[in-house]
């Protein structure tokens, strides 16, 4: 798969094509070491506060349902997956993105019905099953000392990423200037804020895996250099995301396409939040093992160096090689 950086959070679940192998967590492909102290931001644009200002407002939406379609494109072929995305109030969520593999079909859903995660996973003949009961981890989630970043990047593993998410992660990774609105979507279009972001110079190394890269011009291969989001001028809600690159006559090479159509925000039954396995897959309980992990980091209140040193086991929680 084309490797999306975990900054940009919720785009990162949708950028798992399903060909990786049924039962891994998705892993983030860049990981910020915990004794580096990145140089100090630079001043947010006005483009940046007007997208921080669409991640409050649509994540302040209480239900919301929207089809989605991811296209990765690499080596002259392009991936094609198409999905549904809920949200609800109280933790309800459903997430299922589906990717046609030859003559067999990848699956992964991340679900909540408020009660219960669900995280499965299929690959050909390959099912995993992870749940865990939200009212055990929620709170602690809430209670304990982490960096924004180690926050999403948790999140990202269960079913409680939202849109702002993904927006506040493209601007801690990205700075935007707007481009001319246009018109985006189907049947019938709407029209969209348009913004185009750039790399920030201390998350260059870190996207380019390379600790000498210090331009964009230095991400190499199907690395994407710029971004470009598509904001409904009206509800302020995300339609388009696209990751790509602009070769030597600066014409654009896409590389990563991600679309929400047919957005609603009418009301959700809760069935629409509940996802029943097959039966023959046994279900793998990580409540106490995501439990042990999140007490482990300060309360709230507490010196934060200890979350950081901690991160790398609350990542290891999910990863089911480590059971």
């Amino acid at each position: 798969m084309t490797h999306i950086p975990t900054l940009l959070a919720l785009s990162a679940i949708f950028a798992q094509s399903a060909t990786e192998p049924a039962g891994t967590s998705p892993t983030p492909a860049v990981q910020t070491s915990p004794a580096e102290t990145p140089p100090a931001a630079p001043t947010e644009s006005e483009a940046d506060k007007a997208i921080r200002v669409a991640a409050d407002q649509v994540d302040a939406i209480e239900f919301f349902a929207a089809k989605v379609r991811q296209t990765i494109r690499a080596g002259g072929k392009s991936v094609i997956s198409n999905g549904i995305y809920r949200r609800g109030p109280e933790g309800r969520s459903y997430f299922e993105l589906n990717v046609e593999l030859g003559k067999s079909t990848g699956r992964r859903i991340h679900a909540s019905d408020g009660k219960t995660g669900i995280i499965y996973e299929k690959l050909l003949d390959a099912e995993t099953l992870q749940t865990f009961l939200v009212a055990d981890v929620v709170p602690l989630m809430d209670s304990r000392v982490m960096t924004p970043e180690m926050k999403r990047d948790l999140m990202l593993r269960l079913p409680f990423a939202a849109p702002g998410d993904m927006l506040r992660g493209l601007l801690d990774s990205m700075q935007f200037k707007p481009l001319e609105e246009s018109n985006v979507g189907e049947n019938p279009s709407r029209p969209a804020l348009v913004y185009e972001g750039m790399w920030k110079d201390a998350i260059i190394p870190m996207v380019a895996q390379n600790g000498n890269a210090r331009k964009v011009e230095d991400l190499a291969g199907s690395t994407p250099q710029f971004a470009r989001v598509y904001i409904d001028k009206e509800t302020l809600f995300p339609l388009r995301v696209e990751l790509f690159r602009r070769d030597q006559k600066a014409e654009y090479k896409p590389i990563y396409l991600l679309e929400f159509l047919d957005i609603n925000n009418q009301k959700i039954a809760d069935a629409d939040f509940t996802f029943v396995p097959p039966e023959k897959v046994v279900p793998v309980d990580i409540t106490t093992q995501l439990v042990a992990s999140l007490s482990s980091l300060p309360a709230k209140g507490v010196a934060e160096p200890k979350a950081i040193e901690n991160k790398q086991r609350v990542e290891e929680s999910l990863t089911p090689a480590s059971k």
